[in-house]
């Protein structure tokens, strides 16, 4: 996987944190007020910086990455295991 926790943007932790809870695209949409095509966008992006390419392994990703922490300890977290 490539090193590139540090590129996670604000918006791609939010996203990456409700996915670790298991929600829907049109649930992460609804919550952070965007349209689903654009939550679409956003895990495109994370799938290829984090090098995965199931919602499985992202959200496990997520939840070993310490996703209740705050983002900068999230972002440290995601950085030692990827």
């Amino acid at each position: 996987m490539y090193q590139m926790a540090n590129l996670y943007t604000q918006r791609e932790i939010e996203i990456l944190k409700l996915i670790a809870d298991g929600k829907p695209n049109k649930g992460i949409a609804r919550e952070l007020g965007i349209s689903p095509f654009t939550v679409r966008d956003h895990l495109t992006s994370i799938f290829k910086k984090a090098g995965v390419s199931t919602r499985f392994e992202l959200g496990l990703l997520a939840v070993r990455g310490g996703v209740g922490n705050s983002d900068d300890e999230f972002r440290e977290s995601m950085q030692k295991i990827l």
